[in-house]
């Protein structure tokens, strides 16, 4: 019995050192910045690309914490996001969310984001015409 008492007391020890470190290692930047992408009137494949690139911002943000890494390194990744951010959303969005105007480059990948929406919905015609 005692033995188990000394486990359960070194994990929950260890859950708790784990937990700490975790929310000490915290930067609000990143929450900053899709807080103010999400409030925009997104429509849904806006928001599904968004939420995809928010997956990948937490997917880097545990791979710093294997690394050892943290606040600055998770902050690196917000121009990534930001820039992903660009290609979904129209100029207007852009400009609400970062204050900034977008560049032609970003206005060029969100072109081609209404374009291949574009193309699927033409494609799905052409699929029902065919039945």
């Amino acid at each position: 019995m005692p033995m188990s008492k000394k486990v359960l007391s070194l994990v929950v020890v260890g859950v708790l050192v784990s937990s700490s470190s975790a929310f000490a290692c915290y930067s609000d930047w990143f929450d900053e910045i899709f807080a103010k992408v999400s409030t925009q009137k997104l429509d849904k494949a806006q928001l599904l690309a968004i939420q995809q690139f928010k997956s990948e911002f937490t997917i880097a943000k545990s791979l710093d914490h294997k690394s050892g890494k943290c606040d600055k390194a998770h902050d690196a990744h917000v121009p990534t996001f930001i820039a992903s951010a660009a290609g979904v959303l129209d100029d207007a969005q852009y400009k609400s969310a970062t204050g900034k105007a977008k560049t032609e480059t970003q206005k060029l990948r969100y072109e081609i984001f209404r374009l291949k929406q574009e193309i699927a919905e033409i494609k799905a015609m052409i699929a029902t015409l065919k039945k």
